[in-house]
């Protein structure tokens, strides 16, 4: 792979900053794009810092701080290498008048699974876990109703 100076890099622009755009991201981050060629359109104000935050200013202040050959840059990029190990598959895209839309992914190592993240007759979840969830979920909430709930402040 030809390796391009980093005005011949293009930018890149994410429609939407979900998981696929943050792995993607990350990944182009560990093969050395600069964290300012990524631009993400994303309605969600606060993933779109999240983004900029987590994935973009860190490692581009380390680097533009001059702390390239530090054990912090090295461990970012070891977690963004160890991060992007099982990221493979497919995904389709829908392109029509300026916009791009997942219609959709595969992947044969992906943790999503279909009969698990259902609530049918068919699936494979045990319903009576939810139960515990929703109270065991709820429990902060339970506890502050009790000790501070009744204070208006």
């Amino acid at each position: 792979m030809e390796t391009l100076t980093n005005s011949e890099q293009p930018k890149v622009a994410f429609l939407g900053g979900g998981n696929m755009a943050a792995a993607l991201i990350s990944g182009l981050l560990a093969q050395g794009w600069p964290a300012e060629h990524f631009r993400v359109a994303d309605k969600d104000v606060g993933r779109r810092h999240f983004l900029a935050a987590e994935l973009g200013v860190k490692y581009a202040d380390l680097v533009y701080n001059g702390l390239w050959y530090t054990p912090l840059r090295t461990a970012l990029d070891a977690f963004i290498a160890s991060s992007q190990r099982f990221v493979q598959g497919e995904v389709r895209m829908r392109l029509f008048k300026g916009s791009a839309t997942v219609v959709g992914r595969r992947s044969d190592i992906a943790l999503y699974d279909h009969d698990l993240a259902t609530y049918d007759e068919a699936d494979r979840f045990d319903h009576t876990q939810s139960e515990g969830f929703v109270k065991l979920w709820g429990l902060p909430t339970k506890v502050w109703s009790r000790r501070q709930g009744h204070v208006r402040g």
